[in-house]
């Protein structure tokens, strides 16, 4: 009897301690629990927020180039009825052209094998000088800028005479070359002459921002399936200068960093990162093996060794955007906050449209934007997020 007592008090005994492990281990279950939430919150709070930083400063560059000038006014365009006389003779109709060469637009032709340069004034509503075989003058204008003549100091004493009959108030050019469209050619899609760019497009085709003095590898580009197609779904892409990335095949990236650093580039696995899988897989990682200088050269790949070059031939069938994604990640190696600014060139030299922005609707401006931290176990996590912004 006193045997059966004592089984009865161990078998107790052993169900209080099964109790009180189940217990502890249901606790520690809902620690781990709410330790991992915690971190997963975390994570997604510094995501959002990276992404978010990038899109208003990106904002307040794209109203810098959008409203820098005021938008588009025509009114003056070059002379096509310039009558030039001399002692024994006099031509009339002689035609200029827009052109643009030496950072400068002006009325150019060329009479008897020798150039003759009409010039504009700085706010481009009225013409001041004219050139011819090595002569310069400055127009004068008569009968409240009706007429503009002037008299060159060659050896015929050349005289030059237009007036506003001579010259089409309206070549669908913007009179300051700058119509804060979000496009880099004229209103209309009218080309600049000289393949010259407005800078309205800019925001378009350049990664830019700053990154502080932690020392840890921060995400300043990734290229996928979803960014490309945003890029190429803007209407606004479409000008013969510049290439919507999924469209390059060849590539040189220019990297202006004022601050020591160093450089990641991942190639992910395109195959992965789908509409179904949304898997981020490396293949390759390529490496900066010291810290660089501050510099402005275009990023070079030599055995998965990253460097910086002044010429693009060593980046020459290196990067593929139209079969590859890629991500690139910065390290500042120094103690000051580091700025950085990222460009591409394709191997026709045309610029690149490398930011997920679709600016092409009349009232909103849409951006799809992402961002990666690789964690200690070198595993990329990741966010992506469409944001809008009414114009």
């Amino acid at each position: 009897m006193i045997l059966n007592k004592k089984w009865i008090i161990l078998i107790y005994i052993l169900i209080l301690i099964s109790i009180a492990m189940i217990m502890a281990m249901a606790t520690l279950n809902n620690i781990n629990l709410l330790s991992n939430n915690t971190s997963y919150q975390d994570l997604e709070r510094e995501l959002y927020w990276k992404i978010k930083n990038k899109w208003d400063i990106f904002i307040k560059y794209q109203q810098i180039l959008n409203k820098d000038w005021t938008w588009f006014i025509d009114n003056i365009s070059c002379p096509n009825n310039i009558t030039m006389s001399w002692t024994t003779s006099m031509v009339t109709w002689i035609t200029s052209i827009l052109t643009y060469s030496w950072s400068s637009f002006f009325c150019h032709w060329v009479y008897n094998t020798k150039p003759f340069d009409i010039f504009l004034n700085s706010t481009y509503d009225s013409y001041i000088a004219s050139s011819y075989e090595w002569s310069s003058v400055w127009l004068i204008s008569y009968w409240a800028w009706l007429q503009w003549s002037s008299t060159f100091s060659d050896s015929d004493s050349t005289l030059i005479s237009f007036d506003n009959s001579s010259y089409q108030l309206a070549d669908s050019i913007d009179d300051n070359f700058n119509s804060d469209d979000y496009k880099d050619s004229s209103t209309w899609n009218i080309s600049y002459p000289d393949w010259y760019s407005d800078n309205d497009d800019l925001w378009r085709k350049t990664v830019f921002w700053s990154i502080s003095s932690t020392w840890v590898y921060e995400n300043i580009f990734w290229s996928n399936f979803e960014t490309n197609d945003y890029i190429n779904n803007n209407s606004n892409n479409t000008w013969a200068l510049n290439i919507n990335i999924v469209n390059v095949v060849t590539w040189s990236l220019f990297l202006d960093v004022d601050k020591n650093f160093l450089i990641k580039m991942v190639k992910f696995d395109r195959f992965y990162y789908t509409k179904d899988t949304r898997e981020l897989l490396a293949i390759w990682t390529y490496l900066s093996s010291w810290s660089i200088l501050a510099w402005s050269w275009y990023i070079k790949n030599l055995w998965w060794v990253l460097s910086l070059t002044s010429s693009t031939w060593a980046d020459t069938n290196f990067f593929n955007f139209r079969d590859n994604d890629y991500a690139i990640f910065l390290s500042n190696m120094s103690t000051w906050i580091l700025s950085y600014k990222l460009t591409g060139l394709n191997i026709d030299n045309k610029k690149i449209y490398l930011n997920p922005i679709n600016d092409s609707f009349p009232n909103q401006i849409n951006y799809l934007w992402n961002y990666i931290i690789i964690n200690p176990w070198n595993i990329y996590i990741w966010k992506q997020l469409e944001i809008f912004w009414i114009k």
